[in-house]
């Protein structure tokens, strides 16, 4: 009877060790290298210097160095590694200087077999490649000006000999600034001035019209989704005061203002407490 149970104890641990090395085949999401998190290294490991031609790269379709607030961009993810047959990568979106939020909104490609959440990972069976592995999905870029945003990215070229031990780690990173949509040129800014009154949950917006138009105040969380339109009228020429009520139950934080009107666009971040 104990040699029966020796032998099961054995078998357990077998396969305690084989789902530890197949747990991450879809990837983990929260490996990327972004600042406050870990990276690939977390599961895989090796002693050695990585090959000199290998290499893993971010870019964005068509190049671009500046982000459109809304507009959606694809995203390329390409690993190069001589010899090596599978391939996997992490990648999340950080506003520049701030950790653990995420930005903007991954978005699956049809049959891209990918995992997406607030992070975007390789799924097993999107692996395999003979010296090197492509992967592409979209992302949406936040709906106002959130400032710089960095791409991490975090890859590994294994062995694949179903151990954590042999396999590279790869990194990469890329960051787009933020530009106003396409037509609005930089001198049309809308100029205002923002007051909190943390308090009574109101805001005080002050600006000047040139003409009679309509305006938009919006109000975005530091994800970069809207949290409360705020204002929406046709205004009269002249110097303007604005109460406007912001959302009672919004947790303290950094908090984006947008004015705009046909043809300007302002943006202020504010803080709540």
């Amino acid at each position: 009877m104990k040699r029966k149970i020796t032998v099961f104890t054995f078998l357990a641990m077998s396969l305690l060790v084989a789902s530890e090395l197949f747990s991450n085949s879809d990837g983990a999401l929260n490996l990327t290298g972004a600042p406050g998190e870990g990276d690939c290294s977390a599961c895989h490991r090796n002693t050695e210097s990585p090959d000199i031609n290998s290499s893993i790269n971010i870019s964005v379709e068509g190049n671009p160095t500046f982000y459109e607030p809304g507009k959606i961009y694809t995203i390329n993810v390409e690993s190069f590694y001589p010899n090596r047959q599978r391939f996997g990568f992490g990648v999340s979106a950080r506003q520049k200087g701030v950790t653990f939020i995420p930005v903007g909104e991954f978005i699956q490609i049809q049959d891209s077999g990918l995992r997406v959440s607030d992070f975007v990972t390789h799924t097993a069976i999107k692996t395999y490649g003979s010296g090197s592995r492509k992967w592409s999905f979209k992302w949406k870029a936040p709906e106002s000006n959130l400032g710089p945003i960095k791409f991490y990215l975090s890859g590994i070229a294994s062995n694949n000999d179903n151990t954590a031990d042999g396999d590279f780690l790869l990194q990469d990173s890329l960051e787009l600034d933020f530009q106003f949509p396409s037509g609005l040129k930089e001198e049309n800014k809308f100029d205002f001035n923002i007051a909190v009154v943390p308090d009574e949950n109101i805001l005080f917006a002050t600006f000047q019209l040139e003409e009679s138009e309509r305006v938009l105040i919006t109000m975005y969380n530091m994800e970069g989704r809207l949290m409360k339109e705020l204002f929406d009228s046709h205004l009269n020429k002249g110097d303007q005061i604005l109460k406007l009520d912001f959302p009672g139950n919004a947790p303290g934080g950094i908090y984006t203002i947008e004015i705009g009107t046909p043809t300007k666009k302002g943006v202020k971040k504010i803080v709540i407490k």
